[in-house]
C-alpha cells in the first residue's frame, strides 16, 4: 500500500499551518506585537512586496543556535509565529530553505528576530531585515538593517513605545 501526501506543508515552498496561534509566553506576545506592527503599519516596503513574509528559523542549525545563545538571542520556534496577520502570511524557514526559495522565485527580503529582553514594565525586541539573493544573483544588496523596538506593558498588552536603536543601510 502506497500513501501519497499531496498537500503536506513540508519543504521549502510551503509553510506550517499555525491557524490556532495563541501567544502564551511573554516572548511570544512580544513577537506577535512587533509582527503586527510590521504587517499593519507603514514601512518595510521591500519586505511587504508580496503577501508572504519569511522569518529565518535558526532552531535546527546547531552552530547558529550556539551563537544565538552566546549573544542572548531568542531562538524562534514555529509555535512563536502566527499563520497570518492581516493580508500577510508568515512563514518560518531555515537559511537553506530561504536560499532554495530565492533560487526558484527570485530575490526577496526576510526577517530575523534577535535578542528579546523583558522586565515587568518594558520589553525590547531586535528585528533585522535582510535580502536573500539567488545563488547567481546579478545584484548585491545594501538595503536592510537592524532595529531595536521597545514596547511598554499596558494592561497586560505590549504597546509600541519607541525605537531605541537602528542601523539601516
Amino acid at each position: 500500500m502506497i500513501i501519497i501526501l499531496s498537500s503536506c506543508s513540508f519543504g521549502p515552498f510551503s509553510c506550517g499551518d499555525n491557524r490556532n496561534y495563541q501567544p502564551v509566553t511573554e516572548e511570544q506576545k512580544l513577537i506577535y506585537a512587533i509582527l503586527y506592527k510590521i504587517c499593519t503599519e507603514n514601512g518595510y516596503s521591500n519586505l511587504k512586496k508580496s503577501n508572504m513574509i519569511y522569518i529565518v528559523d535558526r532552531s535546527l542549525n546547531q552552530e547558529s543556535k550556539q551563537n544565538d545563545k552566546n549573544e542572548n538571542k531568542y531562538v524562534v520556534k514555529n509555535g512563536d509565529i502566527p499563520h497570518r496577520i492581516d493580508d500577510f502570511k508568515l512563514c518560518l524557514k531555515t537559511k537553506i530553505e530561504l536560499q532554495k526559495i530565492a533560487d526558484r522565485k527570485g530575490d526577496f527580503m526576510y526577517l530575523d528576530i534577535g535578542k528579546i529582553t523583558i522586565n515587568s514594565e518594558f520589553g525590547k525586541i531586535v528585528i533585522s531585515n535582510w535580502w536573500q539573493a539567488q545563488t547567481n544573483s546579478k545584484y548585491a544588496y545594501l538595503d536592510g538593517g537592524i532595529t531595536e523596538y521597545q514596547f511598554k506593558k499596558i494592561e497586560g498588552n505590549w504597546v509600541f513605545d519607541k525605537i531605541t536603536s537602528s542601523i539601516m543601510s
